[in-house]
């Protein structure tokens, strides 16, 4: 195993792939920075969102440098909000009055999130994140290489990018879909699909979570549009 932590990430920033076998840490983040196009410094996403006890419409909006904030509808009436202002996060529950804060999970998901939908892997060490190579794995017939990615709070992910494209199809982690709502945590199993270009960068417009061991299928996300770094009021988050 090879761990990086980010304080040696410049290092590997200017690692090319050769035509040879890939089997380093380096040559994994080049080929996947690569084929992850240039950095976005923020999105807003039209999204259909599918679980077993409901489908809603949501808008995800985020800023490197400010936030984020997701609002979901039912019915074209906003029923939930919650963000990250860049300090701290908060939550929205339809019929309040106000934001409330979040739970110290809840808070973690919400910034995850942020470097899930805005950062690549090649950017994660800078972060404070360290990734760990643990070489090749066949699933389904397709090979990829299996990266595990672990933030400064200890949660870890594991990543398995296509050896072919060099983008990120499966994603393994143990958690809660919505901690605030029910905390219980369970091994789930992402997978990423429908990528397109999202201004200068490759983005996935579609999702599927399953439990892990099951396969039962937790929750479905489609992006139905999308804008690359869109004009954000400050009051956004």
């Amino acid at each position: 195993m090879r761990i990086i932590p980010g304080f040696l990430f410049f290092v590997l920033a200017t690692a090319a792939v050769t035509g040879e076998r890939i089997d380093t840490l380096q040559e994994v983040l080049a080929f996947h920075q690569k084929a992850l196009g240039e950095p976005l410094q923020g999105i807003q996403l039209e999204l259909l969102i599918n679980e077993p006890a409901f489908s809603v419409s949501a808008r995800y909006q985020a800023s490197r440098d400010s936030g984020m904030r997701i609002d979901v509808y039912a019915d074209e009436e906003r029923v939930f909000s919650e963000g990250f202002d860049g300090v701290s996060s908060w939550q929205w529950p339809h019929g309040a009055t106000e934001p409330t804060g979040v739970t110290e999970d809840g808070n973690a998901a919400l910034r995850r999130g942020m470097v899930n939908n805005l950062y690549g892997l090649h950017e994660r060490p800078a972060l404070g994140y360290e990734l760990c190579y643990e070489g090749y794995k066949t699933l389904d017939d397709v090979r990829y290489w299996q990266v595990t990615s672990t933030a400064p709070d200890g949660f870890s992910e594991t990543f398995y990018i296509n050896v072919e494209t060099g983008l990120i199809d499966r994603k393994v982690e143990f958690s809660a879909l919505h901690p605030d709502l029910d905390p219980a945590k369970r091994e789930s199993l992402t997978l990423f699909s429908n990528y397109r270009w999202l201004g200068s960068r490759r983005f996935s417009f579609g999702s599927e979570k399953l439990d892990a061991k099951s396969g039962e299928p937790l929750s479905q996300v489609t992006i139905v549009s999308a804008i690359a770094d869109p004009t954000l009021p400050a009051d956004t988050f």
